[in-house]
């Protein structure tokens, strides 16, 4: 499965996700991506998911919002991050990725 989101272009009649509207809804937005991915892992929990905004403004951008929001996401998720030579390691606050890997935690039931 692969999620884009970006702005509606009527001129070429597709979707821009390279453009920067700056509508004021970036909190809105990604909020709502991640639900998606909560929604998607209830279904799919052995799935990564896979994510970057191809450009390091957006990638930045959706680091911020992983920091801020890392206390809720680690609770349920494994968070990683793509550095610049494609390995994949643990997230760590403030380090510059070119993408980021979620997975969902197992938790092991009680008897």
């Amino acid at each position: 499965m692969n999620l884009g989101f970006g702005d509606w272009d009527e001129n070429t009649q597709s979707m821009n996700d390279k453009v920067t509207s700056d509508n004021k809804d970036t909190d809105k937005i990604l909020a709502t991506v991640a639900n998606i991915v909560i929604d998607f892992t209830d279904h799919f929990p052995k799935t990564e998911v896979i994510a970057g905004g191809g450009t390091p403004s957006r990638n930045r951008l959706y680091r911020m919002g992983i920091n801020r929001q890392y206390a809720a996401i680690s609770r349920s998720f494994k968070i990683f991050g793509v550095t610049k030579d494609n390995e994949i390691e643990p997230f760590i606050k403030e380090t510059d990725y070119e993408g980021f890997v979620v997975q969902r935690k197992f938790h092991k039931r009680r008897h």
